[in-house]
């Protein structure tokens, strides 16, 4: 009897929809309410040990989002939520155990409750870039690819020069995909491998200073403990395989 008698008060709640008038509530403590008093709308929520679920919109200056679940029937298991204020605060944040793990806002991505501006992860890209040499050399073959996770990118190159048609070659390569920052004067990359260079080296190594876009050659020859810039490398069938990790600005 008991039982009808709630069923029956709940249908002229949820029918209670003219003008004026509550339009759905279902609750001791069952929470479902759609368009009634500033603590509902859409408020849809058991508050059971072990069972936190919520979703709530709402607003009329409660400006709140909430999409909640407990992820194990234990009471005292991580709580994990997605809570969003865009109109007021501009952001969406992801929660376990009620911490904020991550953020997304106007800035980008951030982690661990961390609101700062600059910490914040707001580019991913993928491409590929044509390295070069100055003059007007030809090239057996040409290959570069490189990834960027916010301000830092990874840029390798594969280049087999044909001809040179050139009587003073450059000694940089040329066409990274974004030009360097950072506060060093110079960061290094590496050369995996070559061949046929214009010169007898015993190692190589590949530089962009800031603001550069092109990549410096240093290296040694013989038994020379220190690396020299300005190489004279290229020649006709040279090759040379090289690995770039720097900062943009």
């Amino acid at each position: 009897m008991s039982r009808a008698r709630d069923t029956a008060d709940q249908i002229n709640r949820i029918n209670s929809s003219a003008a004026d008038a509550t339009a759905i509530t279902v609750d001791s403590s069952e929470n479902v309410g759609i368009g009634t008093d500033s603590s509902y709308p859409l408020t849809v929520q058991s508050g059971t040990a072990g069972s936190n679920h919520a979703i709530a919109l709402r607003n009329s200056s409660n400006n709140f989002s909430r999409l909640g679940f407990l992820q194990t029937d234990s009471a005292t298991a991580a709580y994990s939520s997605i809570d969003g204020d865009g109109r007021a605060s501009g952001y969406l944040k992801f929660n376990t155990n009620d911490t904020e793990r991550l953020r997304i806002d106007s800035d980008g991505l951030k982690f661990h409750g961390d609101t700062a501006a600059a910490n914040a992860l707001n580019d991913y890209e993928e491409g590929t870039w044509l390295p070069n040499i100055a003059g007007n050399a030809t090239y057996l073959a040409r290959t570069g690819q490189y990834i960027k996770v916010g301000r830092l990118v990874t840029a390798s190159f594969d280049m087999t020069i044909n001809a040179i048609n050139s009587s003073a070659p450059g000694s940089s390569i040329g066409g990274l995909p974004f030009a360097a920052g950072g506060s060093s004067q110079g960061q290094a990359g590496s050369v995996s491998y070559w061949s046929n260079a214009a010169s007898s080296l015993t190692y190589i190594a590949v530089r962009v200073d800031i603001g550069g876009s092109s990549l410096g050659l240093s290296y040694t020859t013989g038994a020379v403990s220190t690396a020299q810039l300005g190489l004279s490398f290229w020649k006709n069938s040279a090759r040379m395989i090289g690995t770039l990790t720097y900062v943009t600005a």
